[in-house]
Formats: structure tokens, sequence, C-alpha cells
């Protein structure tokens, strides 16, 4: 091989790294749990409820953690039982660290037992705040919901229908802005606001993961308008056929009408993206 073809050789080698380098994984295990891969191998899982009834793992029983075995962060948007879900055993076993409201990592710690030494000081934000992590490739920020919350565990020794009561601070979304990936803005519980403008004018999410959940979030034809109102190009719903069953055929054809690009994800699916584009 001559010299010009094995620098075209190297050149091609490099460009296919620098592609696959640039792509980011999201996997949907139904209900509102999410992981996200980042280009740069960065592992963050958001309300992680993998025990949930629509994740593949668990209608096959099997374990449905025995595959995680890596995790960076685990983001929590508010303490309701779904969404809180298996994060302290998620933690205990891949040393993940949490990113949560103040209050809500505390009572995280005294009353489920997630792993203190796992809180960072600097990971306990309020609705507004974000912070910067691994060198500047992933930004995190809370940004504000409508959902009433409080976290409640009954433990041994309780006088009957008197269970220990934690109060979770109010519900939060995330938005997730992946250097050389898109930017995700995940509802997390919520009603639909005018703020949620507010939020898409400052952090223009790319893909908006929208719960569709009346009468415990958005109706799904006001859930269409969210991705609309955030100026996002990509919508894909969540918390919906675990607590009650649902037909999502209303939001995609909602979504339809207001010219936003519907994706119906299944439980366990994972999807890429290139860059900001969904690789089809």
């Amino acid at each position: 091989m001559n010299r010009l073809a094995k620098l075209v050789l190297v050149g091609c080698l490099l460009l296919s790294a620098e592609v696959r380098a640039a792509e980011t994984s999201l996997t949907w295990y139904g209900h509102s749990a999410f992981r996200i891969v980042t280009p740069q191998g960065i592992v963050v899982m958001i309300d992680p409820w993998l025990s949930n009834p629509k994740n593949p793992a668990v209608q096959e029983n099997k374990d449905p953690l025995a595959a995680i075995d890596r995790l960076d962060y685990i983001i929590v948007t508010h303490a309701h039982f779904d969404h809180v879900g298996d994060a302290v055993a998620l933690a205990k076993k891949t040393g993940a660290v949490l990113i949560a409201q103040t209050e809500l990592s505390v009572g995280m710690v005294k009353v489920l037992g997630f792993p203190k030494e796992q809180l960072s000081k600097d990971l306990l934000l309020k609705p507004g705040e974000e912070t910067s992590l691994d060198d500047g490739t992933l930004t995190v920020a809370l940004t504000p919901a409508v959902h009433a919350v409080t976290m409640t565990l009954d433990k041994p020794g309780n006088a009957p229908n008197k269970p220990v009561v934690s109060y979770g601070e109010t519900a939060t979304g995330v938005i997730i802005a992946v250097k050389d990936g898109p930017t995700f803005y995940h509802s997390g519980d919520t009603a639909s606001f005018e703020g949620m403008a507010k939020i898409g004018k400052a952090y223009e999410p790319d893909v908006v993961l929208v719960n569709i959940d009346a009468p415990f979030g958005i109706d799904m034809e006001k859930a269409a308008l969210v991705p609309k109102l955030m100026g996002a190009s990509l919508a894909i719903p969540h918390h919906y056929g675990t607590l009650m069953p649902q037909d999502t055929q209303p939001f995609f054809d909602a979504l339809a009408k207001v010219g936003i690009r519907g994706l119906k994800m299944e439980p366990g699916q994972t999807v890429v993206f290139e860059g900001k584009t969904l690789k089809e």
C-alpha cells in the first residue's frame, strides 16, 4: 500500500471514529425511565423505575437491574415511587451520583437508604439551577413542574395507617444538554404551564420527553403543544400504560395538527442520534 493510500485509509478511520463518537443513545424502559449514553460514554438514568410492569425484563420474570452495569448519574425529578423507582438499588450497584433537589436527596438518604457518600453538594439543585459535568460535555438543569409531591414509606413498628412521611420538595422537570448531541427535556410529572416557553427559549431542546397521563399529568392534546411551545422538533411520550391503560393515538394525532414529529418508543427500545439528528 503506497503512502497516499495509507493516509486516505487513516483519514477514513479517523472520520469513522468521529462519527461513532458523535452518537447519543436513548433507551426507554417503560413509564418515565430513560437512559442516555453520551458520545463521551457518560451514562445517565432518569426516573429509574425499571421494575415497572412494562419493562420487558419484568415481563420475562428477569431482574430488571441485572443488565445495568454502569451508571454515572441518576436523576430523580420528584419523590413519587414511580419516579424514585429503583434509584437506591442502582446507586448501590453502580456507584452512580444522584442529581435532584436538596430536600429530595436528603429524604432519599434518610428514608430510603440512598448512599450518602454518593451525594454531591454541587448536584443538589433548585428549579432554575444548572450544572456542568464531565468537562462541559454534559449540562443538567432542573426546571419547574406543576405537580404535588410527598414521599411515604411504611417502616416496621409503625402504628397501622401511620406511615413515615418525608416531603420531597416540589416536582421538577430536567434539561439534559449533550455536547455533540441533542438537548433533551424530560417533563417528569407536570401539567402544562406557560413557563415551558421560557424553558424552551433558554435551552432550545431538540427532543421533548413528555408525560401524557391525564389525570396525573398532561392530557394528550395539551401534551402535544409542549414541543411546539419549546421549539423542539421531536416528541416522545412517556408515563402511560403502566398505572392505567391508555391509547396514545390521540397524542400523535394532536402532534400532526401542530406539525411536530412524534416517536412512539417501545419499552426496552433504544434509538440513536447522530449529532442532534435521529438516526433512521
